[in-house]
Parts: structure tokens; sequence; C-alpha cells
């Protein structure tokens, strides 16, 4: 029990110090792994595609066993269309999107790396138009380009124990063997499954929020919508956030409509007097009533 203690207070040194100390040992334990693994977690380019998947579809468990996918293929057909065609228009088009509408009535979209992206019905609600539904998913479909979620629950791991941070990238990625992926460990997923609750009811940097924003209006205006549709989603959500229980989440996570509006109305493309991207209203509302 001494041994394993000091094992893991010595390579949390090791996690906060320089490279140099790469090679120590503890009795017969070589620490070189433990360094190897901090650092592919501190940088999300080391993480390989399938890894960020399987990661994300623990995370995504996590959303679907809060909320329940809503019973309505129609619907999640109609989503599962938009998204695609968002998802062809991004920087991350080998991903396997998913997207699904969690029947919640809360106000809130969700996304997990890997190409994870909900929508609840009570944002679903709010929406008048395919322009506005594909300004909401592409807002989550930028965090998952920009692998928000993974840096953040990267970013948390690297607070942990050593054990935890070997557990979470796996030993195929610590290795450079060339090994074939195998899936998580039981351990790394039970971690990353805690780490998304966290994640989830804390919500990202108020920065990542702003990037994501500008993500959407960029990946929406490319994909033909618009990009006007996504500021209508915000006033409405500014028009509601004083006495509305269901966005207290949406609020505690992200910044305020209102600033978000803010940031966004620097952007060139709301400088023009006219846009041509499609609203698409009629077509939203035979595919959602």
């Amino acid at each position: 029990m001494r041994f394993s203690v000091t094992l893991v207070l010595v390579a949390s040194l090791i996690l906060s110090a320089c490279s140099g100390l790469k090679g120590l040992k503890v009795g017969n334990y070589d620490l070189a792994p433990v360094i190897s693994a901090s650092e592919k977690l501190a940088n999300s380019q080391e993480v390989s595609e399938p890894a960020e998947i399987d990661i994300g579809m623990h995370m995504a468990a996590t959303l679907v066993g809060a909320a329940p996918l809503l019973q309505n293929n129609e619907h999640q057909r109609y989503l599962n269309k938009v998204g695609k065609i968002l998802s062809l228009h991004s920087s991350r088009i080998s991903l396997p999107w998913k997207f699904g509408i969690l029947n919640d009535d809360d106000i809130n979209a969700f996304a997990a790396p890997g190409g994870y992206v909900f929508i609840t019905k009570g944002m679903m609600a709010q929406l008048e138009s395919e322009a506005e539904l594909a300004g909401v998913l592409a807002h989550e479909i930028s965090h998952v380009t920009q692998k928000h979620h993974l840096k953040a629950v990267q970013k948390d791991n690297m607070t942990g124990a050593a054990a935890d941070i070997l557990g979470a990238v796996t030993d195929h990625q610590i290795a450079k063997s060339g090994g074939q992926y195998t899936g998580l460990k039981k351990g790394a997923a039970d971690t990353i499954v805690g780490a998304s609750r966290t994640l989830y009811a804390r919500g990202l940097d108020r920065a990542d929020e702003l990037s994501a924003d500008n993500g959407a209006i960029l990946l929406m205006t490319a994909a033909g919508y618009d990009p006007w549709a996504y500021i209508a989603v915000l006033q409405k959500l500014e028009a509601r956030q004083a006495s509305d229980a269901s966005m207290a989440l949406l609020l505690k996570t992200h910044p305020q409509p209102t600033a978000r509006i803010k940031a966004l109305s620097q952007l060139a493309v709301f400088s023009k007097t006219e846009t041509a991207g499609k609203n698409l209203a009629e077509r939203f509302a035979l595919n959602t009533k």
C-alpha cells in the first residue's frame, strides 16, 4: 500500500513537471508510460479518432440515460437528414455523425466527441424553421469539430490520479506500436461517464461557447441556410430567460443570449443588407408537427 501511495504522489509530481524527468523509476516501476499518458491527454490531437468516438459514445450514453430518445421515428429521421447536410459541410465529414431528439421538455442541446449531437424536445418546440434547427445543430457540430468536450474531459483528467490517466488513454494510446484499438477499459469508461456528468452540469468555457456560435454561422451559411435564423433562436432564448425554469441548465452553462448576439453581430456576414440563405419554414413544419 505504501508503494502505491508513493507511486501516485511521485506520478502526480511528474504530471506537472517538465519532460526532462522521463525515464524516472520508482523501484522497478517505469514511470515513462505515466508521463507519456499525461502528455497525450494534454494534447487532443494525440487521441485517435476511434478512441474519440468511443469516449463520445459513453458521454452520449450519459445524456440518453438522463433523458431517453423521443419515440418518433419521423422526427428523428428528419433531424438526422438536416444534421447530415450540415456535417457534409463540416471540417470532419469522416465522423459517423449521429443526431437525436431527447424526450425532455427543457430547452437545450448537447454534443459529445466523435459526432454525437442531441437536441431536446423542448428546444425543438421553440423553433419555427429548418434554418433555425440548422443553427442549433451547427453550434453543437462546431463543438465536436473543435473538440471542445474532449479537451475539457482531458483537462479534468489531468487533475486526477496517475492511475486514472493511464486508464483514460488506454494502453494502445500510450504505446506507439500500431496496435488495433480495442475500446476503453472498464475503469476508463467509468471515468469518462463520471467526467461527462460533471461537464454537462458545469458547461464548457465561455470562449468555447462563443467559438461554437461563430462556427455555427459559418457552417450553416456554407450549407445554404440563412444565418439570421440563428440570431432569431438566440433572441427567442433571450425573451424567455427571465422566468422560464426550462432554461435553467442552458443559462447556467452558456453565456447570456444578449452577449452571444452582441458577439455574433461583429461577424462580416451580418454586415450585408440581404442574405440568400434558405429558411425552409414549411418543410420544418411538415416534418415536425
